[in-house]
């Protein structure tokens, strides 16, 4: 097991319990605690409200492991479902304040992962819709469209956003 995130007190917070949980999951054949961790974090999501959805996005670690398990394109059952309710967890971040919007859209593994989801075949069509979602939902505001629109892949064939959509 790795040595933990966060200070032992800190770790009485629900994000923060599940954050590590994915970690755990993460680094070793724990898919289950991978599972468990994100499925709270979409819960705790779904209840926010826009300041409590701000302080979660800027919970260490918690971006950056959505971001992660978007993009994550395994092929096992737990991973698949892993990578939706991610989906599901950015969904209900986006939309409740521009700024969380401009802290989302900040991150730079963003428009990399969701596209990775859009260019998987193997995908099932619910986390390819969800991804949809998201981009659609951050488009709401004008200067998220720029970014988003001219964002390229750095892959052999530059794909863009807009290809893909």
């Amino acid at each position: 097991m790795s040595q933990p995130l966060f200070p032992k007190h800190q770790r009485g917070s629900q994000a923060v319990m599940s954050i590590q949980n994915i970690i755990d999951g993460l680094e070793g054949d724990k898919a289950q605690s991978k599972l468990h961790g994100i499925s709270h974090l979409r819960l705790l999501s779904s209840r926010a409200n826009p300041d409590q959805a701000l302080a979660l996005l800027r919970t260490k670690g918690f971006l950056d492991l959505v971001i992660h398990l978007i993009g994550d394109a395994s092929t096992t059952e737990i991973d698949k479902r892993c990578r939706l309710y991610a989906l599901h967890t950015l969904t209900y971040h986006v939309l409740k304040a521009p700024v969380i919007d401009e802290v989302i859209l900040a991150h730079p593994r963003l428009l990399p992962a969701l596209t990775s989801v859009l260019k998987d075949s193997s995908a099932p069509t619910p986390p390819s819709v969800a991804a949809i979602r998201v981009l659609d939902f951050l488009c709401v505001h004008k200067p998220n469209r720029t970014v988003i629109g001219f964002f390229t892949l750095e892959d052999e064939d530059k794909t863009s956003m807009l290809d893909l959509l």
